[in-house]
């Protein structure tokens, strides 16, 4: 799910009743772009008193990643926490400090949310998700069969590197939209995880085959 400034608007709301009483000021709520931080709260100090200034917060939430709703909720929920700190003029030890971990546990324990420091798991991009997936099929001579997701920045460096590893005896290309294969980590190097070939089977059901050249990806045509 990709966050949209409706459903943060809500959610917020929501969340603020549920969890923070309605306590929580409402501060400037908008949708970033953000590649290195699914969420942040940033706010002024008023120079000559060294308050905050509420009309100054801002908590932004990233639409560059899509993510299941449960944990795009925690995201709101885990920066509503630094709101509510800040809020409050209480001093944490960090960032992420005794004062933020123990509100985050809190929440947990009532609510059964699972509200971390940081995100946990593989995050897909959003623009890349409507794309799809690009997986490679490596077939070892031993026997055992591998994948592995390229990123699309080093697809024929890897490629290459593929074609030159002399355990591997052949490889097959597929763009997939399936959520499984979002799973895995993409690849800068040769990474491989090795899979059943039933799995495979099923998983890669609806894939479309490629024919990855040196200088261009296509679709193969079959005859």
């Amino acid at each position: 799910m990709v966050c949209n400034l409706k459903y943060l608007r809500e959610q917020f709301n929501a969340f603020n009743s549920l969890y923070f009483g309605g306590e929580l000021p409402v501060p400037h709520l908008r949708i970033g772009s953000s590649r290195r931080m699914l969420g942040s709260v940033r706010y002024r100090r008023e120079r000559r008193t060294q308050t905050i200034e509420n009309q100054g917060i801002t908590l932004t939430i990233s639409n560059c990643y899509d993510l299941p709703q449960s944990e795009l909720d925690d995201t709101i929920i885990h920066e509503m926490i630094h709101l509510a700190i800040i809020v409050s003029g209480a001093k944490d030890t960090s960032t992420h400090g005794k004062i933020f971990r123990r509100t985050a546990a809190e929440i947990n324990r009532r609510f059964g949310r699972n509200i971390t420091v940081s995100h946990k798991g593989p995050l897909v991009r959003a623009q890349e998700k409507s794309r799809g997936a690009i997986i490679a099929v490596c077939r070892f001579r031993d026997g055992t069969t591998c994948l592995m997701r390229p990123s699309r920045t080093r697809l024929f460096r890897l490629r290459a590197a593929i074609l030159a590893a002399r355990e591997i005896s052949s490889v097959a290309w597929y763009l997939s939209a399936n959520p499984f294969f979002e799973t895995f980590p993409r690849a800068m190097k040769p990474k491989f995880y090795r899979i059943a070939g039933d799995t495979l089977a099923r998983e890669l059901a609806g894939a479309i085959e490629l024919d990855v050249s040196a200088t261009r990806v296509r679709k193969k045509i079959k005859s």
